[in-house]
Parts: structure tokens; sequence; C-alpha cells
């Protein structure tokens, strides 16, 4: 059995190990920027994905599967908001909505990034993916041109109650709704749901500290308010124009790009708090 200082030596020896790979493999760091489509398609979701994170640099593996979901869809132009480029958004564009004050007071990026996904596609039109996640299939091949929504599902099942009305038709009325990634036209009412599922549900967050985070960010902004939003303004006229692509988009969705990991050393990640506030009080 290893005593605690051989112990210590063996975890710092393998940390310098580790870190020495990583400065080997993924630094420098590469600036991912925007791009424009080379292709014309008529579709009624625009043409164009947004991505989001604190900064526009990355890991080398990381940087290069982004380019390869770019190049997987030449049809389709792409724009990264990092931090400061968002807040600014957010503030041109719902400062007199009730959304932007939760955005601001907002404590943690993911809280951002889900309320910004909702807002810019709610306003513009268009797709959004989660920074680390990705496709297999080009996105124009996963539905229609006339859809007006593109949904997929997650593997993992909820345990909140089913609103009979409308599950019928959702193609798996057991699994939250995926919104790491999705498309949708300019002003759909899913968007403008959870949206306001948001600013309703606020004064339920706002100044208490949860012993799990991001549990709280799931319930509040994350894919359990989409799913719960959907399921609340769920018509089987509306469902008629969406696209629902079985689970992770028919089994080729990527949950996490090879070397999205090293994202994380330059941001901590809002999975690994406990006991904080996850929304300023206004006061």
């Amino acid at each position: 059995m290893l005593g605690p200082h051989t112990l210590k030596a063996n975890l710092k020896n393998r940390r310098d190990y580790l870190l020495c790979r990583l400065n080997k493999q993924e630094y420098p760091l590469k600036t991912v920027s925007d791009r424009t489509a080379i292709q014309n398609h008529e579709f009624a979701i625009p043409s164009i994905c947004y991505q989001t994170w604190e900064t526009n640099q990355f890991g080398r593996t990381h940087a290069g599967e982004l380019e390869k979901f770019r190049n997987l869809n030449p049809g389709v132009s792409w724009v990264l908001f990092d931090g400061s480029k968002r807040d600014e958004y957010m503030r041109l564009n719902w400062k007199e909505h009730p959304i932007y004050d939760i955005y601001a007071r907002s404590k943690f990026g993911a809280m951002k990034a889900d309320i910004f996904r909702y807002c810019i596609l709610f306003e513009r039109g268009g797709y959004y993916f989660d920074i680390s996640k990705g496709c297999t299939t080009p996105l124009r091949d996963l539905h229609s041109p006339e859809s007006e929504a593109l949904i997929t599902f997650e593997p993992n099942l909820h345990d909140f109650e089913i609103n009979d009305a409308t599950a019928y038709l959702l193609m798996h009325q057991k699994n939250l709704v995926v919104q790491w990634g999705f498309g949708f036209v300019k002003g759909h009412s899913f968007l403008g749901a959870v949206i306001n599922r948001i600013v309703d549900k606020s004064n339920e967050y706002e100044g208490r500290k949860f012993k799990d985070p991001k549990a709280a960010i799931w319930e509040f902004t994350g894919p359990q308010a989409f799913t719960k939003a959907i399921q609340s303004s769920a018509t089987s006229k509306l469902f008629g124009l969406v696209e629902q692509a079985g689970i992770d988009f028919n089994g080729q969705g990527v949950f996490n790009l090879p070397g999205s990991y090293v994202r994380y050393f330059t941001k901590r990640s809002y999975t690994s708090y406990r006991d904080v506030k996850i929304l300023n009080s206004k006061f």
C-alpha cells in the first residue's frame, strides 16, 4: 500500500505528465472563425448555425473537429459568439424584455448560453449547437425544406408528469428533448414558450443556494425547462411541421467532440460547483 507522500508524488507526476502531453498535443490554442455558406438552399429554417463559448480559441483537436463539422455543412453559415459578443447581443436585442435581466443575473456561463440560444433563434431563426457537440449527418439531411423545427431526444428519461393531451405528439414522450442542438424558424412558439417559462420560474431560483447547481440549472434553463415548454405548447397543427429526429439525431449526434475537454482548462465547468447560487438577487 502506498504511503501518503508516495501517493502525492505519484499524483503530481501523473498531472505533470498529462499537462506535458496536453501542451504538445493541444497548444497553442487555435482560433475558430465564422464561416459563410457557399451554397444556397430554399429551406424554411435559415441556413445559419449559432454557437457560443467564453472565447473563440480551442485546443487543436477540438478546433479541428469544429472545422470538420463546418465542412460537412457547406450550405450553412457558422457564427460563434464569445462571452462579450454574446453579452452585447443580449443587451442590444433583449434589454427591454424581462429575460435580459435574468440573463444578466445568471451566475454561470451555461445558463447564459441556454438563454442565448433560445433568444437568438427566436429572433433570427437557424440552428444552434453547443460548442462541444456535433453531428455526423449534414443538418439539411435531417429535415425537409418545409420543416419549421428540428428536434431530437436524449436517451435520458425524465420523471416529471406528462401532459396526456399532447404526449401522443412526441415521438419519445418519456425522454428529455435535446437542447444542445436544434433548428427553428424565426419566432417559433416552442422558443417563445421556454423564454416565458424561464421568466415565470425565475423567482423560484433567485438568491437561493443549491447543493447541486447543475441539477438546478437543468431545471431552470436547461433540457428539463425546454422539454416542459414544448409539452405545454404542443399542438397537432404545430407538430405537423416539426421534424423529430429520433434519439440523438437518429444516432448521428456527437455528444462530446474529441478534444473538447481542453476548454475547461481555461474556464471551470459549472458541473464542478457545489452549494452556490445560480441566479443573483435583484437587489
